[in-house]
């Protein structure tokens, strides 16, 4: 990715998708801290005090889900691109998440590979 270091918080209920995705961003050189919100609130105090250069976030979690995080960052920053991860296909609800802004969303199972490439595309190619 060259000199640039880009911030990417990741966010997801499960701690091996978690991981999964930040082995693989920071082989590339991104930094990558992961956060697993209890609340809104919480979340829109992370993205305020350390605002990251971009958000993945699982849609289905039990807390906060996608939804929430889609619309909290776009209050907060609405410069903020947000790439969500789902485990299943809603042309409704996708098409709902874009008109928020959500630049893309990625199907499970998914590696590793596929979650750098969506990321650069939306930090880099765009």
């Amino acid at each position: 990715m060259g000199a640039c270091v880009f911030n990417i918080l990741v966010i997801d209920d499960s701690l091996l998708m978690r991981n999964i995705a930040r082995e693989a961003l920071e082989e590339e050189g991104f930094t990558v801290t992961d956060l697993l919100p209890e609340t809104v609130e919480a979340l829109k105090e992370r993205i305020q005090s350390a605002p990251p250069d971009l958000v993945l976030s699982d849609f289905n979690m039990p807390l906060v889900d996608g939804l929430d995080v889609a619309r909290t960052v776009r209050q907060v920053n609405a410069k903020i691109p947000v790439i969500i991860l789902s485990a299943n296909r809603d042309e409704a609800r996708d098409a709902h998440l874009k008109a928020m802004g959500v630049r893309a969303i990625l199907y499970k199972p998914i590696k590793g590979e596929a979650i750098v490439a969506a990321v650069a595309k939306v930090l880099v190619g765009s």
